[in-house]
């Protein structure tokens, strides 16, 4: 029998509507499989929920997981399904609370000739839950903050445990200035007064390790291209000699001063079909050659050793 969430029976199962909004928050309903030694007065599945919500228009699951239960089961029955995994006992990001207020908005908008109710749960339908409602109707509905944290908090009769959720929420100003927002948060009781943005070392270091890429990207699309020009100039015969600046970099992909390929460097790009050019293909040929035999002495040398080892040796042996 899988296990139920810890401290799920410690929480009522249902709260009531909020007031002057269409909230109505509870604890995650789960599967049959979980409520098999469960007491019936604190059983809550998805069709006990429809049952005690009968009016119920859309639900928002802020559970980090999927497996307490299958939102098909509420879909046939017409009820919405958005799904926001929020990580527990920390502060929902700013992404987080605007995509609740983005699902809020579009279903009172597409329900508003209907009282139809937005069910909000996280495990227990208090703390996350808690904190993304008290958010809304403090920057969309613009309530103070401590009535808007006290409406929650009677609605669902539990208080909000987290104090560093209850801290943010009273720091929020309901004008429509975030930057002032953000800065109250880190200004709250739980930080000292001269703490600082927090920086995302890793954030930083993947945008520099794209400039780099990209640079190196750059660098070799800039010789590939000097490569064309120049070998079409060659067959063209419009070849007007090395004059072309050649890009360096190094292995981190940034770039060294450019050099021109002039007097100073000509043995190093040498002129087509010239001596030096010709000298240097007969090199890199016989060095190739070089090369490949001895690779075929190696390979007869190791054949004939396991030849010796297993006693096929054809060769006669050393007296």
């Amino acid at each position: 029998m899988p296990r139920i969430p810890d401290r799920w029976l410690d929480y009522t199962p249902v709260g009531e509507i909020i007031k002057g909004t269409r909230f109505i928050a509870f604890k995650v309903p789960l599967k049959e499989s979980f409520l098999s030694n469960v007491p019936i007065d604190n059983q809550l599945s998805c069709k006990l929920l429809l049952e005690k919500v009968p009016n119920l228009g859309m639900i928002i699951d802020l559970t980090n997981t999927y497996r307490y239960y299958d939102p098909i089961n509420l879909k046939e029955a017409g009820v919405d399904h958005t799904k926001i995994m929020v990580p527990g006992h920390e502060i929902p990001l700013k992404k987080f609370t605007d995509q609740f207020a983005m699902a809020v908005n579009n279903f009172l908008q597409e329900n508003a000739d209907n009282d139809k109710l937005i069910g909000v749960h996280c495990t227990h339908g208090v703390n996350r839950t808690g904190y993304l409602i008290s958010n809304y109707m403090i920057s969309e509905l613009k309530i103070n903050p401590e009535e808007a944290i006290q409406r929650v908090e009677k609605a669902r009769g539990h208080t909000l445990d987290r104090q560093n959720y209850k801290n943010h929420l009273l720091g929020i100003s309901t004008s429509n200035d975030d930057s002032t927002a953000e800065v109250n948060h880190w200004r709250t009781k739980s930080h000292s007064s001269q703490a600082s943005f927090p920086r995302d070392r890793r954030h930083e270091d993947r945008i520099h390790e794209d400039r780099r890429h990209e640079d190196r990207r750059q660098n070799y699309q800039q010789n590939d291209n000097y490569r064309a020009e120049r070998s079409y100039n060659q067959h063209s015969g419009r070849d007007e000699g090395p004059r072309r600046p050649w890009v360096n970099f190094n292995d981190r992909g940034v770039e060294k001063p450019n050099k021109t390929m002039n007097v100073d460097n000509w043995r190093d790009h040498p002129e087509p079909n010239s001596d030096l050019s010709i000298v240097i293909k007969h090199k890199s040929r016989n060095r190739r050659q070089n090369f490949q035999q001895n690779d075929c002495d190696r390979a007869e040398t190791s054949n004939n050793q396991q030849k010796r080892f297993f006693g096929r040796d054809e060769r006669p042996k050393k007296s």
